[in-house]
């Protein structure tokens, strides 16, 4: 992926304007323990042995790395066509989506009028969303 979508100007712009690119290589420093938004990616790097091999995504965390809100799926060639991973229009979409999710949160807990029940079931309908736009991507 370094050489590709995060190389693009239009993607680097983006970045740079709404987000702190951090690379991890997982091969060499493992996953960090204090963050865990990134759990379900060590879970998947650590259940599937094709993943020792070869294991390139891109996640959107909160700042304080607890929460996830995007991924850019699998960088699997066979789905080039498809992945943001290979795309930069695609991954600029994802990089959106995924910022759009963090404001509603930050909005969600900012918000003291809302109830208790409320919230938690604002929070479940966005942790659905979130979950969703991790699937694979389907070709149209």
């Amino acid at each position: 992926m370094r050489g590709s979508v995060l190389s693009d100007k239009k993607v680097a712009e983006v970045i740079k304007k709404d987000f702190v690119l951090y690379e991890l290589n997982v091969t060499e420093e493992g996953f960090p323990e204090d963050v865990p938004a990134l759990k379900p990616w060590e879970t998947a790097y650590k259940k599937q042995w094709l993943y020792k091999m070869a294991f390139a995504t891109s996640a959107v965390i909160s700042p304080d790395g607890q929460k996830f809100f995007g991924s850019s799926g699998s960088g699997f060639a066979e789905e080039a066509e498809i992945s943001p991973n290979y795309n930069p229009d695609l991954f600029i979409e994802c990089l959106g989506e995924s910022r759009k999710r963090y404001d509603r949160w930050v909005e969600l807990e900012k918000d003291t009028k809302m109830s208790g029940l409320e919230k938690w079931k604002k929070r479940g309908e966005l942790d659905k969303e979130i979950l969703a736009s991790v699937q694979p991507r389907k070709k149209e």
